[in-house]
């Protein structure tokens, strides 16, 4: 195997497939791994102004070769879509692991054949893939892999051909600048890439344009976004590229959001310093007429699911509270049906006793034999039957007939005597409230009479 570099993962295959193998290793006094023809730049840029930058970059050298290094496919898919957008006029080509293989063999011939042009790409191009005459390479991401660094700016410089390379950081990154330093890959700072505010915050607004005109690159910009953010909590130098130090509103401002999504590595977050845009996101259209289609489609079938959703939670609601209520039904209703049974049955008896006492008077008058009034009596102990015992044996019959009427002639004449006692009891007292009246009326004449006789 010859190569500039060996990574680990060749050596552990070395060692994995090979039998006794020898390294020959050639090594230089140098003081750095770069090669001298390169000039490596770092350009210190907030997250909200990289794709400004990156424009102003490309636009002051319209006759170079560049290629644009980002962390993520997501990525490469946003910005190229996004560039190729705000600059016509430059070869803007796209290429990531993602695409099929046809696919970026023809997007890698076609930038290489180009004089001049921009290749947008994730680390898939930074090894084993030769492009000539490569001007610049722009790293728009520092590379996950610290190693990569110097894969990635190997592109540029070959066989003794000239070379430069920048690296855009922010300010809580800059200690990635003596980091390669220590590695023996020396920075120096482009001080004259100054973005002008007003210029940045044209590009912002017209990629937001596109972004109203075509869903597609608003759905790119959110995806780009997400998987950004996921990157750079998995950065191997976590010590330089802290998630908790980044600022998640300009980032989200890089990446032309609307609003943020809705994901686990924001919702720990306690407060994050972003204003959405006020546009409804969901009435954004595709441009292309058949996704927007099937798109329309897809909200209507999520419109009827989620309205038959509400209306099933809500029946659910409904039968839960007719639950609850039932349950709660359960214990004090039941004494109120308890109260409601007794004086029903209370009243039940006193109309019985009631019709007894007609015919026991109609009896006692004469206006009815004993055997009447026994039937009479039979026939309202055998209706109550009816209501209830069928199940009992027809010998007790009689017995059980003889033993209500006894019971109830017995009944009776207890009411009979107690009412009796009672009209007693009521003459008593009548006569002992007259006789104490009379005495109170003999003693105010005995009063009334010595007062006239004392005059």
């Amino acid at each position: 195997l010859f190569s500039a570099t060996q990574t680990q993962e060749v050596k552990a295959l070395a060692r994995a497939g090979l039998r006794n193998p020898a390294t020959v290793s050639v090594q230089l006094a140098v003081d750095q791994k770069t090669p001298t023809t390169l000039t490596n730049w770092y350009a210190q840029v907030e997250y909200d102004s990289k794709l400004a930058a990156l424009i102003q970059f490309i636009q002051a050298r319209p006759t170079e070769k560049c290629i644009v290094f980002l962390s993520t496919c997501a990525s490469v898919d946003f910005f190229g879509k996004v560039i190729e957008m705000l600059l016509p006029e430059v070869n803007v080509v796209s290429l990531h692991g993602k695409m099929a293989p046809k696919k970026r063999v023809n997007y890698y011939e076609a930038f290489a054949n180009h004089k001049s042009g921009l290749l947008v790409c994730t680390d898939v191009v930074a090894r084993g893939i030769d492009l000539p005459d490569v001007d610049w390479i722009v790293q728009f991401d520092p590379p996950q892999d610290p190693n990569f660094f110097v894969h990635r700016v190997g592109r540029t410089a070959r066989a003794g051909r000239s070379g430069s390379a920048l690296t855009f950081l922010s300010a809580n990154e800059d200690a990635y600048v003596n980091f390669l330093r220590i590695r023996k890959v020396p920075l120096a700072p482009m001080d004259d890439l100054v973005v002008d505010g007003t210029k940045r915050v044209e590009i912002l607004d017209k990629v937001k344009s596109f972004q109203m005109e075509d869903r597609d690159v608003l759905e790119k910009g959110t995806k780009a976004f997400i998987s950004f953010l996921r990157s750079y909590k998995e950065h191997q130098c976590q010590f330089i590229f802290r998630f908790r130090d980044l600022d998640l509103a300009k980032v989200a401002e890089g990446f032309c959001l609307f609003q943020l999504p809705k994901i686990n590595e924001l919702r720990a977050l306690e407060s994050i310093k972003f204003e959405p845009a006020g546009v409804k996101v969901v009435d954004i259209p595709y441009k292309d007429k058949a996704r927007e289609k099937q798109r329309q489609t897809k909200l209507a079938q999520i419109a009827e699911e989620h309205k038959a959703e509400k209306l099933e939670n809500y029946e659910k609601k409904q039968e839960k509270k007719r639950k609850e209520k039932e349950d709660a039904a359960k214990d004090a209703p039941r004494r109120r049906e308890k109260k409601k049974g007794l004086h029903q049955q209370i009243v039940e008896e006193w109309d019985e006793l009631d019709r007894e006492e007609r015919l026991y008077k109609k009896f006692k008058r004469g206006k009815i034999t004993k055997a009447d009034y026994e039937e009479a009596l039979t026939t309202d102990i055998m209706s109550d039957e009816d209501m209830g015992d069928d199940d009992e044996d027809d010998e007790d019959e009689p017995k059980k007939k003889k033993s209500k009427i006894d019971k109830r002639f017995e009944k009776k004449e207890q009411i009979v005597r107690k009412t009796s006692e009672q009209k007693e009891e009521a003459k008593k007292r009548e006569a002992r409230i007259r006789a104490r009246k009379k005495r109170e009326h003999v003693k105010r004449t005995q009063q009334k009479n010595n007062l006239r006789r004392g005059r």
